[in-house]
């Protein structure tokens, strides 16, 4: 709870979360959010949770929309940020006409968007985030939303460059720090974490 409410406390915030939260927590944040969202947990998860992940975040996009929005920067609740508003600027002032992520990935030759953190058009995002995994279908989370995407496989760092933009580079010059905060002291600044890992800097 801290995390969340030193992350959204300057911010219009929409919470997409689960029926089966602590009501306490949700009636307090409530007082300090746009809307929360109370989802039905998906029957099949699928692999690493992606349908779980992917329900809350278009039903999150959805009522965002609602409201009148029509950009926003998408974040996990057990992420951290030490300067969240420069970190957001940084997003922004990135090609808005693309979809915003970290970093293109190398996890041992196989490569994808890092997209736990991602800003652009609502529309966009939706388009990224809306399909759900089948059971028969079961691959690396990053991999399954980019090859639905770009309806091809593998996607290469070309392809990715046509939709979306990155700004690991701008994140490291502004020592911008990310943590989960799950497991905040063991792996520690994630942008460092991936600085180290042969990503591309774009």
């Amino acid at each position: 709870m801290p995390y969340i409410n030193e992350m959204i406390k300057n911010y219009q915030t929409i919470i997409s979360t689960w029926n089966t939260e602590d009501t306490e927590k949700i009636e307090m944040l409530k007082l300090k959010t746009v809307d929360i969202i109370l989802n039905t947990i998906p029957e099949f998860r699928g692999f690493q949770n992606i349908n779980c992940a992917n329900t809350t975040i278009c039903k999150g996009l959805k009522i965002a929309k609602e409201h009148g929005y029509e950009e926003c920067f998408v974040m996990r609740t057990d992420n951290y940020i030490n300067n969240i508003k420069k970190c957001i600027e940084i997003f922004q002032e990135k090609n808005t006409k693309k979809i915003v992520s970290i970093a293109w990935f190398n996890a041992k030759n196989h490569y994808y968007i890092l997209d736990y953190m991602i800003y652009g058009k609502i529309d966009n995002l939706i388009k990224y985030r809306s399909i759900l995994q089948a059971q028969d279908k079961q691959t690396c989370t990053e991999i399954f939303l980019q090859e639905n995407y770009f309806k091809k496989s593998p996607v290469t760092f070309e392809d990715a460059l046509q939709d979306f933009s990155f700004c690991l580079d701008k994140l490291i010059e502004n020592n911008i720090e990310i943590y989960f905060t799950h497991h905040h002291t063991e792996q520690g600044n994630i942008v460092n974490v991936y600085k180290n890992n042969g990503m591309f800097l774009v």
